[in-house]
């Protein structure tokens, strides 16, 4: 028989163990012995995003995850969310102390991933708390995501309210009429995906542009598919209640850096809609032979 443990003590036990012959499972096996190599460790990484509008828009769930975790990072946008969290949990720690204005991004945010792995490696619950959704374009959620499950930690992500979702209540866009793709700005221009105008367009972080003359390129990429002409959205959700959200539209050629904040959301409505296959339409019940193109049963 042997006996086999993996990890440190402290925050794992690899448990079991097979018995030659008939001799069974060792009695000195604890009772939560299985038959099969498994590490059964008591940290976990909890992801959950604070929405945008501090204290209406966190859910139930992600505030209890953080009033009951051993240790909170946070990322969030304004001064009041992190004072708020501050108070909640004293122990809390601002990821923000990890950005440095000459350093590139990715460094950065690699040091807030290790920061939040060293927690988990010493045995604590750690919760991260990002503003907005945890999973829309936030870099270091992914990240230590896939380096926690690597290790063997359990992980979780909690949905939460996202600058998109404000967007389409705020405009009144459904995405699920006309469709919408939403991009990174800068994963928009390094990859440069191929464009459908008929369908909306979102793009995040376009604020970042105004400092790398950038822009230029991304208006030259866009009208290479829409009219100089059609109109775009800067976007802005609001962060307090009491606050409205900033909506400004303007056509595409006439977009500058001058327009555009640190949070701003860039929406290019679809240029028109596809006209409706008639045939399809008419086999799912949802045009009448008689009737026009548009006239479709809900």
């Amino acid at each position: 028989m042997f006996v086999g443990q993996a990890g440190d003590s402290k925050r794992a036990s690899c448990l079991f163990v097979e018995s030659g012959g008939n001799h069974g499972i060792d009695a000195l096996c604890s009772a939560h012995c299985i038959k099969r190599w498994k590490t059964i460790t008591s940290a976990s990484l909890t992801i959950v995003g604070t929405g945008l509008k501090f204290g209406t828009q966190l859910t139930p769930q992600a505030n209890e995850v953080i009033r009951r975790c051993d240790r909170l990072f946070y990322l969030v946008y304004d001064p009041v969310s992190a004072r708020w969290l501050d108070e909640l949990k004293p122990s809390a720690v601002s990821l923000h102390r990890f950005y440095r204005p000459k350093k590139h991004w990715r460094d950065c945010c690699d040091k807030m991933v290790e920061a939040i792995l060293g927690d988990l490696r010493i045995d604590l619950n750690v919760c991260a708390a990002f503003g907005g959704h945890p999973a829309l374009c936030v870099y270091p959620s992914h990240e230590a995501m896939r380096r926690a499950r690597q290790e063997g930690f359990a992980t979780t992500m909690l949905p939460a309210i996202s600058t998109a979702d404000c967007l389409f209540a705020d405009l009144g866009v459904d995405p699920g009429r006309d469709g919408c793709r939403m991009f990174d700005v800068t994963e928009f221009l390094a990859r440069r995906p191929s464009l459908d105008p008929q369908t909306g367009l979102i793009l995040f972080q376009v604020g970042t542009l105004r400092r790398r003359g950038a822009l230029r390129s991304l208006k030259e990429m866009l009208c290479e598919k829409y009219p100089a002409t059609h109109p775009v959205v800067i976007y802005e959700a609001a962060l307090v209640t009491t606050w409205q959200p900033f909506i400004r539209r303007v056509a595409l050629s006439s977009l500058q850096p001058s327009a555009l904040t640190w949070v701003s959301t860039l929406y290019l409505p679809p240029t028109k809609r596809p006209p409706v296959d008639r045939e399809m339409a008419e086999r799912l019940g949802l045009i009448r032979s008689t009737r026009s193109d548009t006239d479709l049963r809900q």
